[in-house]
């Protein structure tokens, strides 16, 4: 049969009365509304307008409604935000990966042949059924790492999730090591004069503690930092590494995150982002957008010489959400696909702040 198509002439309304074998009917098109387009049929049927998301009115008025495309539903503009008015599509579950900035490391003091902590890795969260509701707009939070000095990581909060920033690597003091700071995993200790002390605390579901610093021989480095996976140390062979961090292939590839760093004088970064120890020398920043943990600075040179450094950053965080669907539903973040098993998943990676639009 076709169809009629109705439109309001600039600054009036177009009015139509009729019959049709079942009933009487009126049609009134504003000119404010825009196009309505009516089935020419006995059942009768309308048509709204239709559009993806980012072709939502730049300027909506109160009372629009339309069809989304790109969450399969009708929607309309309540004066503030657009809602999705079915029932059967307004959620739907995501995978995520929260990880906050790592801890940065502790310094050293050449007169005390010291060694600094190594930062904790950024806490971890992970999951596979968060439920988002469609159309609504959900904020990303991207922790920074800690500056070197030290200081711990910043927080990341994303779909109402906060992972904890790692803590600080610890700096050492006039005649004795420091503690390690606690966070999302706990930073190292830290050595000075053959006299050590214990890791920073991690958080139970994000991470685990930072190591303990060598004892009796002012040779031994600082404690590598905590990671969502675990924290190893062996300082009785004058070597703190950096745990290892949490292991996910959400971007359909094995990655790690949240790696601890290593204390100073010796020993390496865990996988994930920490930073290998670099001996007499200035720690070393953990990597961008994995969360990883500083080195420790280290005064022992290897040759009775001593160096004073103040320590390196830690690794900004990251967030990651990943669903399943034929068609892309959300926006923000840079955004890939990949097939697997006969399924289409949309990834949605933000490695600085900004809006999740499910």
């Amino acid at each position: 049969m076709g169809s009629v198509v109705f439109q309001a002439a600039s600054g009036g309304s177009t009015s139509i009365v009729g019959t049709n074998t079942a009933s009487a009917y009126s049609i009134n098109v504003p000119a404010s509304n825009g196009v309505l387009v009516v089935s020419d049929s006995a059942t009768g049927a309308t048509s709204l307008p239709a559009g993806t998301t980012a072709e939502r009115p730049v300027s909506a008025v109160a009372g629009q409604f339309r069809f989304n495309t790109t969450t399969g539903s009708t929607e309309f503009y309540n004066g503030t935000t657009w809602t999705n008015t079915n029932p059967y599509t307004l959620t739907y579950p995501v995978e995520y990966l929260l990880v906050a900035g790592g801890g940065g490391s502790g310094g050293s003091n050449a007169g005390l042949q010291s060694a600094g902590g190594g930062g904790g890795g950024g806490g971890c969260l992970t999951g596979f059924s968060k439920v988002v509701t469609a159309g609504t707009t959900y904020t990303i939070v991207v922790g920074a790492g800690g500056a070197a000095g030290p200081t711990a990581g910043s927080n990341t909060t994303a779909l109402s999730l906060t992972a904890l920033g790692g803590g600080y690597g610890a700096n050492p003091q006039i005649s004795t090591g420091a503690p390690g700071g606690a966070g999302g995993s706990g930073g190292g200790a830290s050595i000075s004069s053959g006299v050590s002390d214990s890791g920073g605390a991690g958080t139970t579901g994000q991470g685990f503690a930072g190591g303990q610093s060598g004892t009796g021989s002012q040779y031994n480095g600082g404690g590598g930092g905590g990671s969502a996976s675990s924290c190893i140390g062996n300082p009785s062979q004058g070597m703190v590494n950096g745990g290892n961090g949490i292991r996910t292939n959400i971007r359909n590839s094995t990655e790690y995150f949240g790696g601890g760093g290593a204390g100073g004088t010796a020993g390496s970064g865990g996988l994930g982002g920490g930073a290998n120890a670099v001996q007499g020398g200035q720690g070393l920043a953990g990597t961008v957008n994995t969360g990883g943990g500083a080195s420790g600075s280290s005064g022992y040179t290897g040759s009775g010489g001593g160096f004073t450094g103040i320590g390196a950053a830690g690794g900004s965080g990251i967030v990651i959400i990943s669903y399943q669907s034929e068609t892309q539903k959300a926006t923000g973040g840079t955004v890939t696909s990949y097939t697997s098993g006969g399924f289409t998943w949309w990834v949605h990676t933000f490695t600085s702040s900004g809006s999740f639009v499910a």
